[in-house]
């Protein structure tokens, strides 16, 4: 009869392998929900997806230009013009300063192709 050759692995060095696989693990989906939280995604209107950040835009408060040729109102829709000439539409509460300088951080999403503004996104203020 021909014996075969086993190898024993203690109990102590098998709970710490079993210990050492759980925090791995544990460290693994702490990072991917710390990278699931700092990246939120949004489909615009396109049907590209875009990522989402906070972004500081400077430049001065400016009444968006509606698109196309009809009637208009009176109101003013703000928004701020940046030193690039890109305009954008804000969402949310910006005041400018006295000298009509504004500086807003918010989310930054491009414009849709059915824009009521001439404008090159929204930026939605926090």
């Amino acid at each position: 009869m021909v014996k075969k050759k086993t190898t024993n692995i203690s109990t102590k060095v098998q709970l710490y392998i079993a210990t050492g696989i759980v925090l791995l693990l544990v460290a693994f989906a702490s990072v991917v929900g710390w990278l699931d939280a700092s990246m939120e995604t949004k489909t615009s209107g396109t049907g590209s997806t875009v990522a989402l950040s906070d972004v500081t835009l400077k430049g001065e408060s400016t009444c968006l230009e509606h698109v196309g040729t009809g009637s208009h109102t009176m109101e003013c829709a703000m928004g701020i013009k940046t030193a690039s000439g890109a305009v954008y539409a804000i969402k949310g509460e910006a005041t400018p300063a006295a000298d009509n300088s504004l500086e807003v951080t918010g989310i930054l999403t491009p414009a849709s192709s059915d824009e009521v503004y001439k404008i090159d996104g929204t930026l939605t203020v926090k």
